[in-house]
């Protein structure tokens, strides 16, 4: 008999799906659940009853205890493969890193081996941002209460809190939880700010708004499926992007948010936010097992709709939230085939690779890096028209690089823009005869003419001005 339990958009920001994906973790022991979203809220789908398989979910807190700092003592009374040494992992984590450097000028097998000896954990920045964003305080106090339930007591509080979601309610159980704004970015808005109003910063009223059970549920889902990015000179400042599941299982959700996290993104918060986005589109085009039997090969934005995006900016003492935000998985894809899917995974290769070229230092790159967010911020005919308002920019800033005999910037492929055309409104214009022969026109008095003068080659005189005037004019 399958069961149902709902957790409702109650926050407006990762910390809604951190819940619903923490709820599919901690059931996964009996089976390997489908997150699905509703609109007003998520489902998490079970095919058994979980109530009736209690004891197969352990007393597992779901995460590691972290032991922040050198100063903080190792805790006897928690197993050694329970505790996430930070101060120890990072020491060598730095050494991997400047190893890591030097064996760019040539290491033998052996030095290599001893430098990944070194490689920090795929969860290691995840837990660094924990403790960066003074999370652990209320992770460790859960992560003990956990375990030091009486175990029939603990099995009742599970077959309760389940009942109550399978029920559309909120569990309530007797445990005073810690709101934190790695977890819960609402909670650090207007109340928590640097300076509030009428409290003190170490004020605790806010916490009486947590709901025990479901932060819980967040800090198991935050270690599933967050991935975070240190931003700024020093990495001071924390970007963290979260999936918003729409229909897919815990397991293909948490190995695309893996592959995303082992991608190594750098640089500027749009270009990381840009990168992600892309990078995690074609991770699901990758797995076409994502949704259960019957549903295979299905679009990327079918099983994940987008990123929630919260950035926290340090102000030296302390990190603040200063934005939430969320962008979509583009929507062109129709990938039903083996042919589509490559189709659309070179296409968005493509993209990434044009991305990653731009420099976030240079204001005009960077302003074409936030002009192909801005096509990211939209779905449908209007994230259509910002894709081309990025492509008209960018075409005018490739052919003034070129006029300036610098050729490191790639055009866009014809067949890649055709193909996402292809499905939108704008297919009939693409396929008309005369705009077909304006724009081989245009080409021909431009980009044309300048690699047959690259190659010392008879050409036609070279129109820098036009792009600029018709994007003028238009």
């Amino acid at each position: 008999m399958s069961q149902e339990f709902y957790i409702a958009k109650s926050t407006g920001t990762h910390a809604d799906s951190l819940a619903a994906i923490g709820l599919a973790h901690l059931l996964e022991p009996i089976e390997d659940c489908t997150i699905l979203d509703r609109g007003h809220g998520f489902i998490v789908q079970c095919a058994t009853n979980a109530n009736e398989q209690i004891q197969k979910l352990g007393q597992d807190p779901g995460y590691l205890f972290l032991r922040p700092n050198l100063k903080t003592a190792f805790p006897d009374d928690i197993p050694k493969d329970k505790v996430f040494d930070y101060p120890s992992l990072k020491e060598a984590a730095d050494r991997y890193r400047e190893a890591s450097k030097k064996a760019k000028k040539g290491a033998s097998a052996g030095q290599q081996e001893a430098i990944e000896a070194d490689a920090p954990p795929s969860d290691f920045y995840l837990y660094q941002t924990l403790n960066t964003l003074q999370g652990d305080d209320a992770t460790n106090k859960m992560f003990r209460w956990v375990r030091s339930a009486e175990p029939d007591k603990w099995r009742q509080t599970l077959k309760e809190a389940l009942q109550a979601l399978s029920e559309s309610k909120v569990p309530m159980i007797d445990f005073e939880a810690s709101l934190v704004q790695l977890f819960d970015p609402h909670a650090a808005k207007g109340y928590a700010r640097l300076k509030p109003d009428s409290t003190g910063r170490g004020d605790k009223t806010k916490d009486a708004w947590g709901e025990p059970f479901l932060e819980w549920l967040r800090f198991r889902g935050y270690f599933q499926a967050a991935c975070t990015y240190g931003v700024g000179p020093k990495r001071e400042h924390v970007r963290v992007l979260c999936p918003i599941p729409k229909d897919i299982t815990l397991r293909g959700l948490k190995r695309v948010a893996g592959n995303v996290r082992s991608e190594g993104i750098r640089g500027s918060n749009v270009k990381i936010d840009c990168l992600a986005v892309l990078k995690l589109a074609q991770h699901l085009i990758t797995h076409d097992d994502l949704a259960g039997a019957g549903t295979r090969r299905r679009r990327p934005a079918d099983h994940i709709s987008g990123m929630s995006i919260t950035y926290y900016q340090s102000l030296g003492s302390a990190k603040a939230v200063m934005s939430v935000e969320e962008l979509a998985i583009p929507g062109w894809f129709d990938n039903s085939t083996p042919e589509q899917s490559r189709l659309w995974f070179s296409t968005l290769q493509e993209h990434a690779d044009r991305l990653r070229r731009l420099k976030d230092e240079n204001s005009d790159e960077l302003g074409l890096l936030q002009s192909y967010r801005r096509f990211l911020e939209q779905r449908g005919d209007r994230a259509t028209f910002k894709l081309f308002e990025f492509l008209e920019g960018y075409g005018i800033f490739v052919l003034r690089q070129r006029g300036q005999n610098t050729w490191y910037h790639s055009q866009f492929q014809n067949d890649h823009l055709e193909a996402i055309v292809a499905e939108t409104n704008y297919s009939d214009i693409l396929a008309d005869a005369g705009f077909r022969g304006v724009a081989s026109a245009l080409r021909s008095a431009t980009v044309g003419a300048q690699s047959l003068k690259r190659n010392k080659k008879d050409h036609r005189d070279i129109r820098y001005d036009i792009l600029p005037e018709l994007r003028r004019k238009r």
